[in-house]
């Protein structure tokens, strides 16, 4: 799917190489991506099939409706978490914004909270 989808001249070139399901696959992510190209800008919260598949996926796991809409694809985790710990950044410059982080703790939360000149208030078992 991922070949056809960053070249699917494939597609037509040399679609015997192929199972019928990931060329409708890749034709279906191309059909969602602006131009039809893997070279375009996606929708900010990720490829549109892409997240209607993740919401699917999770409604038929956890026997719970899951939207599309609800859905965020991020390049890796690192980058969905500072994404969210930006948004929780007040814009009140009288106030310094601070983030409660479990410890042992993972290094990018410390390292995010330096970053944005935030308080870091750690948590130990429950108590601060």
């Amino acid at each position: 799917v991922i070949s056809l989808s960053i070249a699917p001249h494939l597609i037509k070139t040399a679609p015997s190489c192929f199972s019928n399901d990931a060329i409708q696959r890749a034709t279906e992510i191309l059909g969602a991506v602006g131009g039809n190209s893997m070279g375009s800008y996606p929708d900010s919260p990720g490829i549109s099939t892409v997240r209607n598949h993740v919401a699917e996926y999770i409604s038929e796991r956890d026997g719970y409706p899951a939207s599309p809409d609800d859905i965020f694809v991020g390049t890796g985790a690192s980058s969905c978490i500072k994404n969210i710990m930006k948004l929780c950044l007040t814009m009140d410059n009288n106030v310094r914004p601070g983030f409660m982080i479990p410890v042992p703790q993972y290094p990018l939360y410390s390292a995010c909270t330096a970053e944005f000149n935030a308080e870091l208030v750690s948590q130990y078992n429950g108590t601060v």
